[in-house]
């Protein structure tokens, strides 16, 4: 029998020890909800930065890693 994998050293105990006791069906909507919530946190429009006071944003630029400003 494989080895489960490791949960990463971030994430908090509660999800470490919950999440592998859901079925499949559920790990599977909850990957899929984690690549939405991902996409939606890239999807940033200028306009709803806060450049800040006396500072404005010469460029939005999205990546693989998030939103560059």
């Amino acid at each position: 029998m494989p080895t489960r994998p490791p949960a990463p050293d971030s994430l908090p105990q509660y999800l470490a020890e919950g999440i592998p006791k859901q079925d499949d069906a559920d790990l599977r909507a909850l990957q899929d909800w984690i690549d939405d919530l991902l996409e939606y946190r890239q999807d940033v429009a200028a306009e709803d930065i806060d450049a800040g006071e006396g500072k404005s944003i010469e460029a939005v630029e999205e990546s693989s890693g998030g939103t560059v400003v």
